[in-house]
């Protein structure tokens, strides 16, 4: 995370920053570097990425006699995951080094 490209998406105006890891250590170096950068929002989930993950993937509908906030969770949970994925498809590419190629001029006046 020390590379140039992961300053920019650290240091986003208008965005917090959360890390989580299955490694705690290793959210805790993010959140450090991100506030060493600047970002003053940033957050540690207290959970694994592994339990973040199975919130939002192993989804079971609420009950027929759950309550308003029971539903409201398992809604927020349902668009979250399916914003999750469009996010992650999107991301693919952005942490892949452009590949520049230089070519020789062939040729002349």
């Amino acid at each position: 995370m020390n590379d140039r490209q992961w300053k920019k998406i650290l240091d986003q105006k208008h965005k917090a920053n959360y890390f989580c890891a299955d490694d705690k250590q290793v959210a805790e170096k993010a959140y450090l570097l991100a506030g060493y950068i600047g970002k003053s929002e940033n957050y540690i989930l207290s959970e694994s990425a592994m339990n973040f993950r199975k919130l939002f993937s192993d989804l079971t509908p609420p009950g027929a006699d759950a309550n308003k906030s029971e539903i409201d969770t398992y809604n927020f949970r349902q668009k979250a995951a399916t914003d999750m994925k469009m996010l992650v498809e999107a991301l693919k590419n952005s942490t892949e080094p452009v590949i520049v190629k230089t070519s020789k001029i062939k040729g002349g006046c």
